[in-house]
């Protein structure tokens, strides 16, 4: 029984090494071949090279570069001592994905060349193509079962459940939706935020009262904002007569130093007479207690005292 076993396994071995002896001699002799003039150019595999080369290229066209791919694979499936009904449903998987793709490439390119290789499926893709899409499913129905059976010989070929690819998927789409929002942030703090305008307080409109300046005592009466009278009283304070600033005297050093006086202190004082718009004060008084208003401020001006250069709103 042991013995059976050992020559069980050295020829699953060999049949291996023969695979991949296969797989190896057809890729290098596609690599040679030129599907243009169909010459091989390098003469590197001979007679046997150029008719592997020219039948695979014939059959399945610019595919035939995925024939030794799948020869690696059945080499490695067999050298891993599998069972045999897994061996033989892998195999059967590699040979559905190379003609579930010639057929897809037939539909897609016809007759057409792609790479040199006319019809670009070969032969073969363009007969299953044309007789799946004239007799059987249409060209869209093709393309649906052509391209159903491609992923279902992948997903055997490599082992992988649909919850796998779903969970992968599912995480993918996650980390994508992280990243973007993770970029958006960054493209938000990087752009400058604009400053709100400024609101002005009530405080910051109101004009600041003047300081009053010193005027003679006018005797009224105390009334309310809400008694205020209609137009408020104009007192006008003449200005104060400028004082002079004194000149120090210089020490005389003798009667020859002293100078006369000039005439101008005989001339008579001119009298100035200072007019004053009421109509212009009581417009200002008008304005102030509009401005107030707007600010919940109630009352009225009362008096208005005009000066040289300010003045005063008492309010």
């Amino acid at each position: 029984m042991t013995k059976t076993n050992e020559t069980h396994g050295i020829a699953v071995e060999a049949l291996a090494v023969f695979f991949f002896a296969l797989g190896l001699f057809t890729l290098v002799s596609l690599a040679f071949f030129s599907s243009i003039v169909d010459v091989d150019t390098r003469g590197a595999m001979g007679n046997a090279g150029f008719f592997v080369s020219q039948s695979l290229g014939s059959s399945f066209g610019v595919l035939s570069f995925v024939f030794p791919l799948l020869m690696f694979y059945a080499s490695y499936v067999i050298f891993r001592k599998q069972a045999a009904g897994r061996i033989y449903w892998k195999l059967f998987s590699a040979v559905l994905f190379l003609l579930s793709t010639t057929t897809l490439l037939g539909l897609a390119y016809a007759e057409n060349p792609v790479f040199g290789y006319a019809p670009a499926g070969g032969w073969l893709g363009f007969l299953i193509s044309r007789e799946m899409a004239e007799n059987v499913s249409g060209t869209v129905g093709t393309c649906i079962i052509s391209a159903v059976a491609m992923f279902l010989s992948l997903l055997i070929m490599t082992e992988t459940k649909l919850g796998t690819i779903a969970r992968a998927v599912r995480g993918a789409s996650r980390r994508a939706v992280v990243s973007a929002a993770a970029l958006a942030a960054a493209a938000r703090r990087a752009v400058p935020k604009p400053r709100p305008p400024r609101k002005e307080k009530p405080a910051d409109r109101a004009p600041a009262p003047p300081a009053k300046a010193p005027a003679a005592p006018v005797e009224k009466e105390p009334e309310s904002a809400a008694d205020a009278p209609a137009e408020p009283q104009i007192v006008f304070t003449p200005p104060s007569p400028e004082k002079k600033a004194e000149v120090p005297e210089e020490p005389k050093s003798g009667w020859l130093d002293f100078s006369l006086p000039s005439f101008d202190l005989l001339d008579p004082k001119i009298e100035t007479a200072v007019e004053i718009d009421k109509e212009a004060m009581y417009g200002k008084a008008a304005l102030i207690e509009e401005k107030l208003a707007d600010f919940g401020v109630k009352g009225g001006v009362v008096e208005i005292r005009p000066g040289p250069v300010i003045t005063m709103f008492e309010y």
